[in-house]
């Protein structure tokens, strides 16, 4: 058996390894070695060539480390809407400290010379069939795939409303319905079959389901679903520990539930610039506990914010 016979099978079909090495002749033995496993090369020499190409999902772009130059090829190929079925492997001389920073940009490996052809081949192969999408290998039935697949290219760009396809007003019940329908069809143990011949979709369909597994805990507990969408406001896009901290902090200025629930509604209104009605919030608070200083002290603080946006607007961005 031949070392490339005994790295397994292929890449997906129809994947391109896009090649960019300022040696020509390294470029084209990079090449050669590839198409051994089923990559049809094709070899660029400048950054900028990156954005006039659109190769298959399942393909790898191996870049030879020239610094600055490469981290920003890097961050381009980040901003490409077919990013998540692209690896990127990288080639250099340079140390850890510059492996880090290509691999903090988003490179899937970074391969130090001198490497030997089988390391190469291992680590394509690796990279290739870790970002190659669900359908392509005929593990699953189609439609099965295609939504995995779609699902998987908008993972890390949604929320959790997005990600089970409910509005930030769908009732729990709702919410139960669509996350036990996507359990039926994503729990992992339904396709642990999958696990040994087919690791990589085995993968892709784990994660997805600890995903949704995710939003599910988060959005059917009230007071969780409260402050993520204070989170949500700010732009993020998981749960997050320390700003669900900070968040509670905030709600520690009132003494009883219906008044700390006030002020945490009012931090989210806050956090979409929508200052009114936030300080209406912390009037309500105060309301209930109309001797308790701390919420007079921050109504007063919301008093002032709105005089100051009242005579200049521009500033309640600044002030969010």
């Amino acid at each position: 058996m031949s070392d490339t016979e005994h790295l397994g099978p292929s890449v997906a079909p129809g994947a391109m390894a896009v090649i960019m090495h300022p040696l020509p002749d390294q470029a084209s033995a990079l090449g050669g070695v590839l198409a051994t496993l089923g990559f049809s090369p094709h070899l660029i020499s400048q950054p900028q060539e990156l954005a006039q190409l659109t190769p298959p999902l399942g393909s790898v772009w191996l870049l030879f480390d020239e610094g600055d130059k490469t981290r920003q090829c890097v961050a381009h190929l980040n901003g490409r809407q077919q990013r998540p079925f692209w690896g990127v492997l990288a080639l250099g001389q340079g140390g850890e400290a510059q492996r880090e920073v290509l691999m903090n940009a988003g490179a899937e490996a970074y391969l130090p010379y001198p490497f030997t052809r089988e390391a190469l081949l291992k680590l394509a192969r690796e990279v290739a069939q870790h970002r190659a999408p669900v359908s392509v290998w005929g593990a699953l039935p189609a439609q099965l795939a295609t939504a995995i697949d779609k699902a998987w290219m908008r993972l890390e760009g949604v929320d959790y409303y997005a990600l089970l396809e409910l509005s930030p007003e769908s009732p729990r019940s709702e919410l139960q319905q669509r996350f036990h329908q996507r359990s039926l069809m994503l729990h992992p143990d339904r396709h642990r079959a999958l696990k040994g011949p087919y690791p990589h979709v085995y993968m892709k369909i784990n994660e997805l389901y600890k995903r949704l597994l995710e939003a599910y805990r988060v959005l059917s507990e009230p007071s969780k679903r409260q402050r993520y969408d204070m989170m949500r406001a700010r732009g993020l896009k998981r749960w997050d520990e320390g700003t669900a901290r900070s968040l509670a902090e905030a709600a520690t200025l009132a003494q009883t539930e219906p008044a700390q629930a006030a002020l945490l509604e009012a931090e989210r209104l806050r956090a979409m610039g929508r200052w009114g009605d936030a300080a209406r919030c912390v009037e309500h608070a105060l309301s209930l506990e109309p001797t308790h200083a701390p919420l007079r002290e921050l109504s007063e603080c919301y008093a002032h914010v709105l005089k100051l946006i009242k005579r200049d607007p521009s500033c309640a961005a600044a002030l969010a």
